[in-house]
């Protein structure tokens, strides 16, 4: 009988793991777009199109100190709201 578990895949996904994955993805979005423009920008552009820091300043005509600060604010919004989306789920 053990050879017969041993041999199944242990990383198959869970017919479940789409939602929730799309679940995340939505709550992310959602997120996201509740962000002022100035820190939604700056977090799509280096996050998700993978823009360098230069690039991002020429984009949005700002220096790269302040690319890197917004950034780090807007990381810091994202995991506040983040925190406070999965509390509530938790909670209820």
């Amino acid at each position: 009988m053990d050879d017969a578990l041993d041999t199944l895949d242990h990383d198959e996904h869970m017919p479940y793991d789409n939602l929730i994955r799309d679940e995340t993805a939505a709550a992310v979005k959602r997120i996201i777009a509740r962000m002022p423009a100035r820190l939604r920008e700056i977090l799509i552009l280096a996050y998700f199109h993978k823009f360098p820091y230069a690039e991002i300043g020429r984009i949005q005509g700002i220096p790269v100190g302040t690319v890197k600060s917004r950034l780090h604010a807007a990381v810091g919004r994202l995991a506040e709201d983040w925190n406070a989306v999965t509390m509530y789920e938790t909670a209820n």
